[in-house]
C-alpha cells in the first residue's frame, strides 16, 4: 500500500511543503524517528477510542497524525510503507468508515493545526527539537487557546477551508 492510493496529490503535497518549510523537521526526520512517532500516534488513537469514544475531534486528530506521518515516511523512503504501518492505516480507515470521518479531512485538519502550532519562525530559529516543541506549544496555547479552542474553531470554520475535492 502507498499513501498516495488513499490521500489525493494536493493534500500529499501540502504535507511535503509544510515539512520542507520547517528546517527542524527536515534536519531531524529519519525513517526510524517517523516510525517511532507513528507508533506513538497509533497508541494514542487506541487510547482515545477506548477512553473517549464520543470525542470525534480527538479521534480525527489521531487519524490525521497517522496519515501525516505516513506521508512523511513514504516520501522519505520513496516506496511502499512497511507492513506494520499499512495495517495501522487499514485500522484507521476502518475507524473512519465506522465513524463517518474522512481521512483526507482528518489530514487537512492536521496540516492546518501544524501550520499554527509549529509556526515556521519558531522551528526555523535554531532551537533544538525539545526547545522548539516547548516554545511552539506555549505559543499555540497563548495564541490559539490550545487543542480545545482549535477544535471548536475548526468545527465552525474547517469546512470552508477545504478545497474542492
Amino acid at each position: 500500500m502507498r499513501v498516495t492510493e488513499i490521500i489525493p496529490q494536493h493534500e500529499y503535497s501540502e504535507v511535503i511543503r509544510q515539512n520542507k518549510e520547517r528546517k527542524l523537521w527536515r534536519e531531524n526526520d529519519t525513517l526510524s524517528r517517523i516510525l517511532s512517532m507513528f507508533m506513538t500516534e497509533y497508541a494514542e488513537l487506541v487510547e482515545a477510542i477506548e477512553t473517549t469514544p464520543d470525542i470525534a475531534y480527538l479521534i480525527a486528530s489521531e487519524i490525521g497524525d497517522l496519515f501525516y506521518l505516513a506521508v512523511k515516511y513514504e516520501n522519505l523512503q520513496n516506496s511502499e510503507l512497511p507492513e506494520g504501518m499499512q495495517k495501522v492505516l487499514e485500522y484507521a480507515l476502518e475507524i473512519c468508515a465506522l465513524t463517518g470521518l474522512d481521512p483526507v479531512d482528518c489530514l487537512m485538519m492536521k496540516i492546518l493545526r501544524n501550520e499554527v502550532k509549529y509556526f515556521a519562525p519558531i522551528v526555523n530559529n535554531g532551537f533544538n527539537a525539545q526547545e522548539a516543541v516547548a516554545i511552539s506549544k506555549q505559543f499555540y496555547v497563548s495564541l490559539v487557546g490550545g487543542e480545545e479552542r482549535f477544535s471548536h474553531w475548526y468545527e465552525e470554520f474547517g469546512e470552508i477551508l477545504q478545497h474542492e475535492k
